[in-house]
């Protein structure tokens, strides 16, 4: 019943605005009131441009004549809360009738922030990667090389990557390696150890490394070996 509906738009946990054919709101829900900080009454009669950031409103705008040709549109920009805040919102929207579009608002600025916050968090690290002077290995828990910064001397990172980084080291080593990670996955924290290992040109070196779990969620999916190239420090000993 039409009473019903009006319950689930007055109770919807996503701010829902209705509008007529010119933008102008004519009935909003509590939820949009708290979302844009205005009160119910001084929402009605406001135009859908009075909430969109200046920056924003062209892609309002078109967002709205989609809208208006195409019954349904959907998107994503900023608008200004009553206090001045600019924050981000999602629009799905449908068109009731030629003079009657309804739209359902979701405020994802604190998602928006903590996407950005990830995206300059992993810019920073692949900086630090990728310039580090030391071999910086990410691998699968099996040891499985996923991505490196760059080789020892004698392999090509086409080669090594899709390999297990236990498979170049010597018996010995390998059950070093294999104890460390154990370690790692039993407590949670770094682990270090030091080898020597042979290169492919006959020579050998001497590594000090660091294994650090790489966690999701609290759950460790990768691992990170961070290895040094210590021989010539060790020779001189």
């Amino acid at each position: 019943s039409e009473q019903r509906l009006q319950g689930y738009v007055m109770n919807a946990p996503y701010g829902v605005f209705i509008a007529d054919e010119n933008g102008k709101y004519l009935e909003v829900n509590p939820k949009a009131a708290e979302i844009t900080g205005y009160s119910i009454s001084e929402l009605v009669g406001m135009y859908i441009p009075d909430l969109i950031y200046h920056e924003d409103v062209e892609i309002g705008q078109r967002h709205f004549k989609r809208l208006q040709s195409e019954t349904m549109s959907r998107g994503e920009f900023r608008y200004i809360r009553k206090n001045g805040d600019v924050r981000h919102w999602f629009v799905s929207a449908v068109r009731l009738s030629e003079k009657r579009f309804l739209g359902f608002v979701d405020d994802i600025h604190e998602r928006k922030q903590a996407e950005r916050a990830l995206r300059e968090s992993r810019n920073k690290f692949q900086t630090l990667f990728e310039n580090s002077p030391d071999v910086i290995t990410v691998t699968d828990l099996e040891t499985r090389v996923i991505d490196m910064n760059r080789t020892a001397p004698g392999y090509t990172k086409e080669k090594v990557v899709g390999t297990r980084y236990l498979d170049y080291l010597q018996d010995e080593n390998r059950e070093l390696l294999e104890n460390t990670v154990n370690q790692v996955m039993a407590t949670g924290l770094p682990q270090q150890y030091e080898l020597e290992v042979s290169n492919p040109d006959g020579s050998s070196s001497i590594w000090f490394s660091r294994v650090s779990p790489m966690r999701v969620d609290n759950e460790i999916i990768q691992l990170v070996i961070n290895s040094t190239d210590v021989t010539a420090s060790r020779v001189n000993e």
